[in-house]
C-alpha cells in the first residue's frame, strides 16, 4: 500500500531587548543667620534639598516564524509499520552587536 504523510517543521526565533538609564541631579541650598540679639546671640538655619530623578527604559521585541514541509511516500507493505525518524538543524547566527552609541 502506498502512502502519503506531510511532515512540517516550525521553528521559531524571538529575541527581546532591554535598557534602562536612571539620572539623578540634586541640589541643596542653606541659608544661615546669626547675630546677637539682646544680650545673647541668635544663630539659625536652613537648608533646603531638592533631587529630581529621571528614569528612561526602552524595550524591543521581535519575533520570526519559519516554516517548511516535506510530503514523504513510502510503499509499507500489509500488516507492516514504518517508522520515520526526521532530524534536522537550524543554523542560528546571532545578529549584530548592540549599538553601543545609542542615547537614551
Amino acid at each position: 500500500m502506498r502512502q502519503a504523510t506531510e511532515f512540517e517543521q516550525v521553528w521559531t526565533e524571538r529575541l527581546e531587548v532591554g535598557w534602562e538609564r536612571a539620572t539623578t541631579v540634586g541640589t541643596t541650598t542653606t541659608t544661615s543667620l546669626q547675630g546677637p540679639v539682646g544680650a545673647g546671640e541668635v544663630v539659625a538655619g536652613i537648608e533646603r534639598r531638592l533631587e529630581e530623578t529621571l528614569k528612561n527604559r526602552v524595550a524591543l521585541a521581535g519575533e520570526k516564524h519559519q516554516r517548511s514541509g516535506k510530503t514523504l511516500e513510502a510503499t509499507v507493505p500489509a500488516g507492516k509499520i514504518l517508522l520515520v525518524t526526521l532530524e534536522w538543524k537550524q543554523v542560528w547566527h546571532p545578529c549584530a552587536p548592540p549599538m553601543s552609541n545609542v542615547n537614551i
